[in-house]
């Protein structure tokens, strides 16, 4: 046992020399293929020299053993990438590499405006269209005013209002406010208004206040009695020269304020006589046993309405049903027929 460790330990030994001999000789060509550049692929090769056959040996022990013989084979050894630190952006930098790729804009969102726009447009029978514009005030109670007129309505959930409103001068100024107190205001040239005359009658909260014309003698439910239940409609005024009612603000809005504005176009009537306008106020259980408060819209010299207050004291509610009439509150109307 002892002779075979020596025998491999001088196996050893011979294969150490022997590699460090072919290192010695070949040293120079494998630095030179390790080193940078060496082969165009970035690829360092090693060449498959064959080794230098190693002489035998004969053992004291066994006389037919041979040492192995040993070669370097062909090894491919790939070179480290690079590392490089950008000195501008990718895209800059390697833009023609992406100059087929298709860039999407990004569109910034359209910022909503708040601001409130009114316009007015003149129509039929001294009437004018009104449209409110107010992107950022939806479901909101507003006042729209035209002199001593006015009463409120409600934008819808986009923030607008569209009405219509008789023109009570030739220049009709027109305002709406809301309730921030943001206003807006607006004119309309309606030189038909000239061959109207009007009057009105407006109130805040519930009343049970009416206004009512009888032309030429009519009387209660006859076809010249003209009322909230019988408004009838600016066509009136073109067809037949008679007058008709306008029904301005929204019941449904809490305190809100109402008004209704008989008209009638006094420069083409059919008839000459008397308008008869009263006021009359039906007790219910709203306005019984208190006090109701309103103004009365009457003409003035030149164009528009003068208001004028009007204070009524309400009988108790074991007068439920019944009906109030204020016949001198309100100048009666004087046409002469053309």
């Amino acid at each position: 046992m002892q002779v075979f460790r020596r025998v491999g330990m001088a196996g050893s030994v011979f294969m150490l020399a022997l590699a460090t001999g072919y290192v010695t000789q070949n040293g120079g060509a494998i630095a030179s293929r390790f080193s940078p550049g060496a082969t165009p692929g970035g690829v360092a090769q090693i060449a498959s020299d064959p080794a230098p056959e190693a002489p035998q040996h004969e053992s004291a022990v066994n006389t037919s053993e041979t040492a192995p013989t040993t070669s370097l084979s062909s090894v491919s050894i790939p070179v480290e990438p690079a590392v490089m630190a950008l000195t501008a952006p990718a895209t800059r930098l390697f833009a023609d590499r992406l100059s087929g790729t298709t860039q999407t804009p990004v569109i910034a969102p359209d910022t909503p405006t708040c601001d409130v726009t009114l316009s007015a447009i003149p129509g039929d029978a001294a009437m004018v269209d009104l449209s409110v514009v107010a992107p950022c005030h939806p479901n909101e109670t507003v006042i729209i005013r035209q002199g001593t007129l006015k009463f409120t309505q409600a934008t819808d959930h986009d923030g607008q209002l569209r009405l219509s409103l008789p023109a009570l001068s030739a220049d009709a100024s027109l305002e709406v406010e809301l309730s921030d107190g943001t206003a807006a205001t607006t004119q309309a040239d309606v030189p038909a208004a000239s061959s109207y005359e009007h009057v009105g009658l407006q109130w805040t909260g519930r009343t049970d206040l009416q206004l009512h014309a009888f032309e030429f003698g009519a009387t209660y439910g006859q076809p010249g009695h003209v009322h909230a239940g019988a408004a009838h409609s600016p066509d009136r005024a073109k067809l037949m020269g008679a007058g008709y009612m306008t029904l301005l603000g929204d019941p449904t809005l809490e305190g809100g304020m109402m008004a209704e504005v008989y008209s009638f176009p006094s420069a083409d009537a059919h008839a000459r006589g008397v308008i008869r306008i009263t006021v009359e106020a039906e007790v219910t259980r709203d306005n019984c046993g208190r006090q109701v408060s309103a103004e009365t819209l009457q003409p003035v010299l030149g164009d528009g309405l003068d208001a004028v207050d009007l204070t009524l004291s309400v009988p108790g509610c074991d007068a439920l049903g019944e009906f109030l009439v204020l016949n001198n509150v309100l100048r009666d109307m004087k046409i002469a027929a053309n």
